[in-house]
C-alpha cells in the first residue's frame, strides 16, 4: 500500500497535539460520482481502516459522502464530521488523499 497519498490531521486539543485513545479517529471517505454500489467509498474504507490501525489509531468512527462534489461543504456525513469535532469527540481525521476534504 502507497501510504505516501494517506493525510492524518490531528485536532489539537489545549494545544497538544497527541494520539487520545478516549477519542475518535476519523475516517472520512467521498467520491464525487453517486456509485450505486458503493465500490469506491468500501475501497477508501477498508484501505484508511488498515492504515490507521497499522498506525497506531483506535476508535475508529467512519464517515462517508458518496456523490459530493468536493467544492461544496454541503455534505451530510461531513457536517456529521465537523459536529462531532467541534465537540471535542475526534481526536484525529484521516483521509485517502487530501483531495477528499476539498478538491476546490
Amino acid at each position: 500500500m502507497d501510504t505516501e497519498h494517506y493525510t492524518c490531521l490531528a485536532v489539537p486539543e489545549g494545544g497538544t497535539i497527541l494520539k487520545q485513545p478516549n477519542k475518535q479517529t476519523a475516517l472520512y471517505c467521498r467520491t464525487a460520482s453517486y456509485d450505486d454500489f458503493g465500490f469506491a467509498l468500501d475501497s477508501q474504507k477498508l484501505q484508511l481502516v488498515k492504515y490507521a490501525r497499522e498506525h497506531g489509531y483506535t476508535n475508529l468512527e467512519v464517515y462517508r459522502d458518496n456523490g459530493f462534489s468536493g467544492p461544496t461543504f454541503d455534505r451530510p456525513s461531513f457536517a456529521l464530521m465537523q459536529h462531532a469535532i467541534h465537540d471535542g469527540q475526534i481526536s484525529t481525521l484521516c483521509v485517502h488523499d487530501i483531495s477528499r476534504i476539498d478538491s476546490s
